[in-house]
């Protein structure tokens, strides 16, 4: 089922564009690192000031401080601060930027029906909406990148916890559609994921 969606900008004030293309091909995290694509218009832009917080999901304490805001779903970095660098190519005084907010029908009409629609393709329950930006910052200037991902754990809202339930990620950029395979916990209220870099939207889904 193909996903025509027009562009629209995703940024971390909801306005900028994303173009959301109609493939859904299935990523498997082994291979996340090197099938990335960004979803940002242009390759370098100003920094913008977010609050940087260190989360900590389930017990496991982000090894990076970032922009952690969304609320519908708690998440956290689990590649080791040493590895990041390595994991995303950063340069000798680059840094990693994460930038995450929820996504909704009302604040990001497009990137929301993108997600459901491929949720809708692939016959899942779409759970929490959200933007997971990877990038890195150089010579002051946020800088989009285009490959590399590192490790990343998330919460399962209680809501949407099913024991036994076959959870998912969906990833949508200007690149078209991937299925993120993830690992839940025991427990089951929590995941880990490989998340590649750049700019997407994402859908927990079961």
């Amino acid at each position: 089922m193909r996903l025509e969606v027009a562009k629209k900008a995703l940024s971390v004030t909801l306005a900028a564009a994303i173009a959301f293309a109609p493939a859904i091909t299935s990523m498997a995290a082994t291979t996340a690192a090197t099938t990335t694509s960004s979803s940002s218009s242009s390759s370098t832009e100003a920094v913008v000031e977010t609050t940087v917080v260190t989360p900590t999901v389930a017990g496991t304490k982000s090894t990076i401080a970032g922009a952690f805001t969304t609320k519908t779903i708690a998440a956290a970095v689990t590649t080791p601060k040493a590895d990041v660098a390595t994991s995303l190519g950063l340069a000798a005084g680059e840094t990693a930027k994460v930038v995450t907010w929820d996504i909704s029908a009302k604040k990001s009409p497009l990137a929301y029906a993108a997600l459901n629609n491929a949720a809708a393709a692939l016959g899942v329950t779409v759970g929490p909406t959200f933007e997971f930006d990877i990038n890195k910052v150089s010579k002051g200037k946020v800088v989009a990148l285009a490959s590399g991902a590192i490790q990343a754990k998330f919460t399962i809202p209680t809501k949407f916890r099913t024991a036994g339930a076959d959870y998912k990620l969906i990833r949508v950029t200007s690149a078209g559609t991937e299925v993120i395979p993830v690992t839940v916990s025991a427990d089951g209220t929590s995941f880990t994921a490989t998340i590649p870099a750049g700019n997407a939207a994402y859908a927990l889904v079961k």
